[in-house]
């Protein structure tokens, strides 16, 4: 758990991150998410708005074409609205079996889709503070399923965006 402000302990302004094993996440991204990416790009399912993960488009350009358009309309007088939306980013609301139907309706092999469900209904988490790691841990159960990959998976914007797109 990370402060969002240092010296700042109030908990409900704390993120979670999941921290995957390197070698898992790494793996994770090039059997499953360097192909989805590429599909995507090759089918035009992209929006133009989205820059991150995309091959030839970088976070800066994003920045830039915002602060362009925010002085095009202090230089041009004009009103404007922007609408600052990262619903894809809401990892913790994806639900998992509709994620992985919808991976291997895009070609995932069920195998490696399988995988992945097991991976996310049997994981056991705990929570790592700059005071220790809990002894007190938290998983997913058939009575509290927990949704999505998680802040931190590799693939996660991808999953997101196939699930809201």
């Amino acid at each position: 758990m990370l402060e969002k402000e240092a010296g700042n302990p109030r908990c409900h302004q704390l993120c979670i991150l999941v921290l995957f094993e390197s070698d898992l996440n790494h793996a994770k991204w090039i059997i499953i998410g360097q192909k989805l990416l590429h599909h995507t790009h090759d089918f035009g399912l992209l929006p133009d708005m989205q820059y991150g993960s995309v091959p030839g488009k970088h976070c800066l350009s994003a920045v830039l074409k915002k602060v362009l358009s925010h002085d095009h309309l202090c230089l041009t007088k004009r009103s404007g609205a922007f609408l600052e939306n990262d619903a894809i980013g809401c990892y913790d609301r994806l639900v998992n079996n509709l994620v992985l139907m919808i991976l291997i309706k895009l070609g995932l092999p069920r195998l490696v889709a399988a995988c992945v469900g097991d991976l996310w209904d049997n994981v056991v988490h705990l929570v790592k503070t700059i005071y220790g790691i809990s002894s007190v841990t938290y998983g997913s159960t058939a009575g509290k399923p927990l949704y999505g990959p998680g802040q931190g998976c590799t693939c996660g914007p991808l999953f997101g965006f196939y699930a809201t797109g």
